[in-house]
């Protein structure tokens, strides 16, 4: 895995206020035809993702987490990694086989299934930019050419075009309450009581967007003040949208204008 990405100066020390370059690669545990992919940021409950760490200063960790706040070192599964920077570009090889069994490794079979999701995050130390304070990517697709691709596995990855009035989104938006308390470039108000929506389209689907609005218990996102917990089970603060199909659309089709 070759990861390339912009940075002016290389950071590579850590001490005291002092922070080094990083970079990530996050694959789901589980994945394949009609298995939901975890949410983006670090997974969900249930819904585990392994992660390859590699820092500026050359160390390389196997990571696990089931949702923000549940990161955890694991022992060592083989992966190994190298960074370059050079003409304000890092270069960053991850290296490990395929096939890693145990709790918490991910085993990659290309002859099987020959589209393998996954994501990607990287830290500027020089920006103090560490933990949750990273830029990070949608869940995007590794094709293997000699694996076989199951055509209804092949349409979960398939984005579904926002077909919808985006400028009337933005207005329904006050209208149904939602600037009440989330954050996006178009509320002046600037609330924090739900999760900031100001990159929402370029993180996340149509299908999950539209699933977060419906369905906001069904995935929670962890965070302070945005759910309720009662016997162990997680409930999201925010209601399900009441809204027409035709409303609903329209919200969708302006929140992928966020990005």
């Amino acid at each position: 895995m070759h990861l390339e990405w912009a940075d002016d100066k290389p950071a590579k020390d850590r001490g005291i206020g002092q922070f080094a370059d990083a970079a990530a690669v996050q694959w789901p545990l589980r994945y394949g035809s009609g298995v939901a992919l975890p949410y983006i940021g670090m997974g969900h409950g249930g819904t585990p993702v392994a992660l390859w760490f590699w820092r500026g200063d050359g160390s390389v960790e196997t990571l696990a987490a089931e949702g923000f706040g549940t990161l955890s070192a694991q022992a060592p599964d083989g992966v190994k990694a190298k960074g370059v920077w050079k003409d304000g570009t890092w270069r960053v090889v991850f290296v490990r086989a395929l096939s890693a069994p145990g709790e918490h490794r991910v085993s990659i079979a290309p002859a099987k299934l020959g589209l393998v999701p996954v994501a990607f995050a990287t830290w500027n130390g020089e920006s103090a930019e560490r933990n949750g304070l990273k830029r990070f990517s949608a869940w995007q697709v590794l094709r293997f050419e000699k694996g076989t691709v199951d055509a209804s596995y092949a349409k979960q990855f398939g984005e579904v075009t926002a077909v919808g009035d985006a400028e009337h989104g933005k207005r329904l938006m006050s209208e149904k309450g939602c600037a009440g308390c989330h954050s996006f470039p178009a509320n002046p108000e600037k609330p924090h009581i739900g999760p900031d929506l100001t990159y929402a389209g370029g993180i996340h689907s149509a299908s999950y967007l539209t699933e977060s609005l419906l369905e906001p218990s069904r995935v929670v996102v962890p965070g302070k003040g945005y759910f309720m917990e009662q016997d162990g089970k997680k409930t999201s603060l925010m209601p399900p949208l009441a809204a027409s199909d035709e409303e609903l659309r329209d919200i969708v089709a302006f929140l992928k204008t966020l990005r």
